[in-house]
């Protein structure tokens, strides 16, 4: 009975932080007893997990079980972050996934895989009874839209994701511009960022330490090169 008092606060805290808080920083302090802690696991340990992996290691309320990636030095880096913070080495390292999803101690993973991953991992983790906040863009299509969220409302689980785009912060910004709290707007300017990378990037030889069958999943195979590993997949 206990742990499932549990489970409710922890749940109801989630729901009612992801609908509020648009950020990867959702568990704000003292919202649980010592004994609540939500037990938690990154998968995707590039630099935007790991700088996630970092938010969420400021938080008493949340103890880092296990971290995972295909590319080993990913994954040993997170750890190492993970035993600093909690002054162990109890850290579990994963390159397979699902050995995180199949943990029945876990109750929320963050997501933060190339995009062509996000999908199957968070449908697969719901469905396994985990909540689960993931990186933008939460989905490559309308449809695997449609399936994690059917997936959430059927397993009663928390899905959060973020983007700046729907920060609060921006939202009343734009109401106070169209108030007219600043009058007549005459002019806009935009900055879009530069040209993407490369797309068609010549074969290199595979390193030891990277999986790259699991690396490219369910997306087309093509030959490895180590820009798509460091964060230049977004052209792939």
């Amino acid at each position: 009975m206990l742990k499932q008092i549990k489970k409710s606060n922890r749940r109801n805290f989630l729901k009612k932080s992801a609908a509020t808080i648009p950020l990867p920083l959702f568990i704000p302090s003292s919202a649980f007893g010592a004994n609540e802690r939500i037990n938690f696991a990154g998968i995707g340990m590039g630099g935007r997990g790991r700088g996630d992996l970092n938010s969420f290691l400021g938080f008493s309320e949340i103890q880092t079980l296990a971290v995972c990636d295909v590319v080993q030095s990913h994954a040993e880096q997170a750890k190492s972050a993970v035993d600093r913070r909690y002054g162990n080495n109890d850290c579990k390292t994963y390159v397979d996934y699902r050995e995180i999803i199949m943990r029945d101690d876990i109750d929320a993973v963050l997501i933060a895989t190339p995009d062509h991953w996000h999908a199957k991992i968070a449908i697969e983790a719901m469905t396994s009874g985990k909540d689960v906040f993931c990186e933008k863009p939460e989905t490559l299509t309308i449809r695997e839209g449609q399936m994690m969220r059917d997936t959430a409302r059927r397993f009663g689980r928390v899905f959060s994701g973020g983007s700046q785009r729907v920060w609060g912060d921006y939202n009343w910004f734009h109401r106070m511009i169209y108030g007219g709290a600043i009058g007549e707007i005459k002019e806009a300017w935009v900055n879009v960022g530069g040209p993407s990378g490369e797309c068609y990037l010549p074969p290199e030889p595979l390193p030891n330490g990277v999986d790259w069958n699991r690396w490219l999943g369910p997306a087309p195979w093509r030959p490895y090169h180590p820009a798509l590993t460091r964060g230049g997949f977004r052209p792939f």
